[in-house]
Formats: structure tokens, sequence, C-alpha cells
């Protein structure tokens, strides 16, 4: 039984790895238009053959060939609309939101399926045209039904794409996206430990690079074929260097994190207890347990989701566009985000797992860092998303155990010592110093959360540390 389970568990392993890097892999945008070609210049001959075997003179010839002619011109007029389409989309999410979702805009379904649909219809109907030139015989009935057919379905998809190209166009649309595909992500990432009594008493794991014993020999496992599809690392087969670990009887230590830009004979491995090198074909073995992509995008990682949501808040607080709103926008989602990560990171024993296995794993520290540190620093002078930034600390505060405040109170202060820095006058100090989570909805601020009595960084009563009408250091 142990024998089956095992093999049970690597063929999981093996599906679960493929349709990892079939998933975080990048797309070549130019395969399916093409594939759409080749298969409608196939379709002409089918339907040639149709009409052969079922002439008719129901339908004029000359009424026939403007039909296709028409419908020709209309699908290369809409081709020249999608690449425009493309291109706007593009340019606004480097320039207005972030260049994390460049790839996934350019890689996006509709934009593939509408440039091939469109472009298929166009030399489909092109094709019959030209065959009805060449021969003086009846109009193809069957093959102008099929061009209809085609240039009905490319109308919707038309409206799917103006549709898709205005979400996108729409940053408090594309936030929920972004922040949509950052839920999926730390739901494959973690575990789901919001119903786990216990899960609040444990403390969150360490980072650790797993040196067991640093006397033991050590080899280096570089960088020294260039991946094909991108140099930015994006997946991790962890069960397949656990099993080569304990085949080999080594520890292998992973030296690059998830979405770092692995550069040309970077190191990856550190593999501690073989006296001599690995061989060509035990490098090779480490090298495939790794899945590069061309961008750390919000489908790869927690960290990656919250890194584009915090571009989109940066953008919004610089002085060329400078509009705190959409910046109060995205720290909506980054709470939202961190609070669906705190009990996970908290109860995460993934290394821990992996007995051979070691390297490092983002801590909630980090995750925390990530989500506001940058936004502080670029809220200079801006009441509202001073206020939202402390809403989100101090909702965190209450929602999370003692073990994960201390990246939560650090922040506190430092909000605390911002405000002081800034403003001078009583009254901006009071506003600036109140937790709202509509940023400036109220004078007052909204009702934030409280730790609850009796923890030990539990706030004061009202103008005590982090309360919602003081703003004072802590002391």
């Amino acid at each position: 039984m142990g024998v089956l389970a095992d093999l049970g568990r690597l063929i999981s392993d093996r599906v679960r790895w493929r349709r990892t890097r079939r998933r975080l892999g990048s797309v070549r945008i130019w395969r399916l238009p093409v594939l759409l070609i080749f298969l409608a210049v196939a379709m002409t001959g089918v339907f040639g053959a149709i009409d052969e075997a079922t002439a008719s003179d129901a339908v004029d010839t000359g009424t026939m060939a403007t039909l296709l002619s028409a419908i020709a011109g209309g699908m290369i007029t809409l081709t020249g609309l999608v690449f425009t389409a493309t291109t706007l989309a593009m340019q606004f999410g480097a320039t207005q939101v972030s260049v994390r979702v460049v790839p996934v805009l350019q890689q996006d379904p509709i934009m593939r399926w509408s440039n091939g649909l469109f472009l298929a219809t166009f030399v489909y109907s092109l094709i019959v045209a030209s065959d009805m030139a060449s021969q003086d015989n009846r109009a193809p009935i069957a093959s102008g039904a099929f061009a209809l057919f085609l240039a009905f379905a490319s109308a919707i998809m038309f409206v799917v794409l103006v549709s898709k190209v205005g979400r996108i166009l729409n940053s408090t649309r594309l936030l929920s996206w972004i922040a949509d595909e950052g839920h999926k992500t730390i739901k494959r990432t973690f575990i789901d430990a919001s119903s786990d009594p216990g899960a609040a008493s444990v403390a969150a794991p360490t980072p650790s690079y797993g040196i067991v014993d640093p006397d033991a020999p050590m080899t280096l496992v570089r960088l020294r074929r260039l991946p094909s599809k991108g140099r930015v690392l994006v997946a991790i087969n962890l069960p397949q260097l656990q099993r080569l670990g304990t085949r080999w009887g080594v520890q292998l230590d992973v030296l690059p994190r998830i979405g770092d830009f692995v550069a040309y004979e970077a190191p990856l491995f550190a593999v501690y207890g073989l006296p001599d090198d690995l061989s060509e074909l035990r490098q090779r073995q480490l090298l495939a347990t790794m899945c590069f992509g061309d961008a750390h995008r919000p489908a790869v990682s927690p960290s990656a989701a919250l890194q584009a949501i915090v571009d989109v808040a940066l953008k919004a607080l610089s002085p060329a566009i400078n509009d705190p709103g959409r910046a109060v926008q995205a720290i909506d989602h980054l709470e939202d985000l961190l609070l669906l990560l705190a009990p996970r990171v908290r109860s995460d024993r993934t290394l821990e797992m992996m007995s051979r296995v070691h390297g490092y794993r983002r801590t909630w520290n980090d995750y925390v860092s990530l989500a506001t540190d940058e936004i502080r620093h670029f809220s200079t002078n801006s009441t509202q998303v001073q206020r939202r930034l402390r809403s989100l600390l101090l909702t965190l505060q209450a929602s999370t155990p003692p073990t994960q405040h201390p990246p939560l109170v650090e922040r506190l202060e430092a909000l605390d010592q911002q405000v002081r820095r800034e403003w001078k006058s009583e009254l901006d100090i009071r506003l600036a110093s109140v937790a709202d989570p509509q940023g400036l909805g109220s004078e007052s601020g909204g009702q934030s959360p409280r730790v609850a009595p009796g923890q030990p960084d539990a706030p004061e009563p009202p103008g005590g540390p982090h309360s919602v009408d003081g703003g004072s250091e802590l002391g």
C-alpha cells in the first residue's frame, strides 16, 4: 500500500507541476491567430466541396461577391481596431497602472481570439470571393452562409472586445481584477487556516536558509543555460526537490526567491553533503524543478499581487497624476488581501514539511512591508491617504493575534512621526492622525476596530497612542 500511495503522490505532483508551468508560462500571442487563419483556409475547401455537391441558382453571383467583399473589408478594419485597442491597453497599463500587468493584458484570450477571428474571417471571405472571380459558376451558397456566420461571430466578439478594453481603462475595475487574481493566488499558495482554532496561538515561521552543517561540503548550481521563456523565477517544484534530496542524501538550499530576476551564472542551489561536484545530469534535474517567466505577475505569488496594487497607488500619488482617491481605492484592496493572508501565513508550515529543502519564504513582516511602506513614503502631505493607511494598520491589529502585531505597531509609530513632521497646525495634525476607512469621509473618521482589551499592545483610551482621536507617538 505504501508503494501505491507514493506512486499516486508522484503522479499527482507531476500533474500539478505541469499545470502550474502551463498556467504561469508565457503565451505566444501569434499562435492562436495563425491557427485560426489556417483553419479558415481549410474551411474554404470543405464548403467549396459542399457547394459543388449542392449547386443552386437561388442567389445571384454578383450579390454574393458584393457580400463577401463587404465582409472582407469590414474584417480588416476590425483587425486594425484590435491592434489599436491592444496597444492602448498596454500603454495604459504601463503608464497608469503597473508594468506587472502589461504581459497579462498582452496575452489576454479575448485580445488573441478577436484578432484571430477577424483575420480568419477576412482570409476566408477573400479566398471565396477570389474563387468566384476565377470561375464562371453558380454562387457558393454554403460558403457564403459560413462567411455570414463568421461575420456575426466577429460582431459579437467586437462587442466583447470593447467591453474588455473599457474594463481595462477603468482603473477601479482593473484594481478589482488584480485583487481577484491575488485572492486566487493566496488560496493556491496557502492552506485555509481561518477555521483552525489553534492557528492564532502559532507564531509565524521565521526565514530559514537551512544550513544544517556549515562544515559539510557545499556545491553551487548556477544558471548556465538561459531559459527560453524569461528569466524571472515564477515557480519551484518543492516535492520534486524533496525527492531528489532524499535520493541523493543531501540538503538543498534554494537561493533565489519567487519573483527574482536570475542573471546568467547566478547561483540557484546550494547542495550540502556531496563530497564531489554534481554531475551534469543531476544539475539538469535540479534546474528542471524551476519555472521561469517573463514577469512577476499577480497570478504568480501573493507578493506580486500586492506589488501590482502598490504600483497603482504610487502612480496615483505621483506629482504628474496626483490622484489620492485612487490610492485610497488601492489601499482598500491591500487591506482585503492582507486580512486573507494573515491566518494563512501564521499557520504555514511548507518549509518545515520539507526536511531536505530550505530557503527563504516570505513572512508576515514581508507582506506588511510590501503593502504599506512605499505608500507611506509617497503619502507626503496627503491627509486622506495617511488616514486610510492608519485605518488599514488598526484593522489588521484588531484582526490578528499579538504575534503578528510588531510590524503593525512599528508602522503606526512611523506614521505618527511622519504626521508630526509634515503637519504644523494642530488641526492638520488632528485630521491626519485619525483613522478613516474612506480616507476623508468625515472629520472624525470612521469607527476603527480596536485590539481586544488585555492584549499586550492594546490601544489606550482616547488621547493615547494609536487611538482614533489621538495620534501621538508611542512612548
